[in-house]
């Protein structure tokens, strides 16, 4: 049985997927990425994850549109969801709180900040 906690990205960047995947793997957490959000919720439901980090522009399908796919499927209407994205007007913010995202971090943001948000959800 796999203990680790479980990570789901998803991002069109891969530079920001591979620097973070780096990182999280390096703390012990089992990593899944995805350029394509348009499979997240088919992967999510073999990956099982206990969080996801999402960006707002991607192609196909928008991080507002995915959170609210996730936030309607049975089985990780409960996971956490952070957004980390370039966007950072308010507007864009309440729009993903609105949605049910759990927290929101610019992409300029220390990606220490983005750790502790992580380990703080997964010590709590």
């Amino acid at each position: 049985m796999n203990t680790k906690p479980r990570i789901l990205m998803v991002d069109d960047d891969e530079d920001i997927l591979d620097l973070l995947s780096y990182n999280l793997n390096r703390q012990g957490y089992e990593v899944m990425t995805l350029k394509d959000p348009t499979q997240t919720i088919s992967k999510a439901s073999d990956f099982c994850p206990d969080l996801f980090i999402l960006d707002v522009m991607m192609p196909y399908l928008d991080g507002y549109a995915l959170c609210k796919k996730i936030r309607e499927t049975q089985m990780l209407k409960e996971s956490y969801i952070i957004f980390l994205s370039f966007v950072s007007d308010r507007d864009s913010i309440f729009k993903a709180l609105a949605l049910g995202a759990n927290e929101y971090l610019e992409k300029i943001s220390d990606i220490r900040l983005l750790m502790q948000k992580i380990d703080k959800f997964f010590k709590k």
